[in-house]
């Protein structure tokens, strides 16, 4: 992991609890921030303004789901949402809306640096499994056809234009494009983005594959990149039989 290069903006309206998130993750090598609104995190270009996002859901004079919702139109920063504790709907909205993880509150401090870890490790550093990271621009790229998935920028571009991926559809692509034509499983392919909560939700999987559907094919009912399997899973880059 890239040590002390990390930017985490916290957005919490309760300052003993900030304070504490605070230190516990500088301990860990993080520069620490803080946000009162969307304006902190994402800049008028798009542009993030940090490496990942900590939203708690009553912070601020914004309601936090519609930020984390406009956030993510905007930009793929990870992002992790504090929620009240045994609130399972608010962990179910916030994911589908493009929250990466959820937390209970009150936090476990030593809980928060390893999911924070984690998901820095997940956006940042990912490879192509099985080989040695390179530093050769050329091998940090995967192509098929029309598309183009930067493994240094985290960027994936059709025809040369940027398409925005969500950290998720990101995740689906590098995987999928690492292995064109080969069958994952919805159960594969959900322990890729979900933890362990809805590792299983086969609907919010196909929610994510149609929006990958909508923003990478020319026409998502007659797909060209991503196949439906049936009874199997979906395929990358294998036509249909």
């Amino acid at each position: 992991m890239k040590e002390n290069h990390y930017r985490i903006l916290i957005m919490h309206n309760i300052t003993d609890q900030k304070e504490v998130l605070k230190l516990h993750l500088e301990g860990g090598g993080h520069q620490i921030a803080e946000a009162s609104g969307i304006d902190d995190i994402i800049g008028s270009g798009g542009e993030q303004k940090a490496d990942l996002a900590i939203i708690d859901t009553e912070a601020g004079d914004v309601e936090s789901f519609t930020m984390v919702r406009e956030i993510r139109r905007k930009s793929v920063i990870p992002i992790i949402l504090l929620i009240r504790q045994g609130r399972i709907e608010d962990r179910v909205l916030g994911m589908n809306l493009g929250a990466d993880d959820c937390l209970e509150i009150p936090l476990e401090p030593l809980e928060l640096g390893a999911k924070v870890n984690a998901l820095l490790r997940r956006c940042y550093e990912l490879d192509r499994p099985g080989q040695a990271r390179s530093t050769e621009a050329e091998e940090s790229v995967l192509r098929y056809e029309e598309l183009e998935l930067n493994m240094t920028s985290l960027r994936l571009f059709k025809n040369g234009r940027p398409v925005l991926l969500t950290p998720k559809e990101y995740r689906l692509m590098l995987n999928m494009m690492n292995e064109p034509g080969r069958v994952f499983s919805k159960d594969e392919l959900c322990g890729m983005i979900f933890d362990e909560a809805i590792r299983s939700d086969a609907n919010a999987l196909m929610v994510h594959i149609s929006h990958l559907r909508e923003k990478i094919e020319e026409d998502p009912k007659r797909p060209r990149y991503i196949f439906n399997i049936r009874g199997k899973g979906y395929s990358f880059g294998k036509t249909q039989t």
